[in-house]
């Protein structure tokens, strides 16, 4: 699970970066990273199914408790990504602050603080 969290941050610090200009704007490479981070989301569920959680785990068990609503959350998470424009660097600009707040708002509720 860890993991998954950790691809999902590293994917969407790439469109981040690109988004300020910290990186060059790359239509490809936003295309592929956005992608990269549909497939990502869409494993969220299925990575999570098993309720055991280590001791070192982020994840709070409000997760199996509010099951539907965890998964409903990462289905936020992929209607975010494929509404995010990866055309231009203003597209993307434009796009991606949706799919900041939905991260956000699951790791509110589901994340150890």
């Amino acid at each position: 699970r860890s993991k998954l969290m950790q691809n999902i941050r590293l994917e969407f610090s790439v469109l981040a970066r690109m988004s300020r200009e910290r990186i060059e704007f790359d239509k490809s490479l936003a295309e592929s990273t956005r992608l990269n981070l549909l497939n990502l989301a869409a494993s969220t569920p299925v990575i999570f199914e098993d309720d055991d959680l280590p001791i070192n785990s982020e994840a709070l068990p409000e997760i199996w408790k509010n099951w539907d609503d965890f998964v409903s959350k990462s289905e936020d998470l992929e209607f975010a990504l494929e509404g995010v424009d990866t055309s231009t660097l203003t597209d993307l600009r434009g796009s991606l602050g949706n799919v900041g707040a939905t991260c956000g708002s699951c790791h509110q509720k589901y994340r150890m603080k």
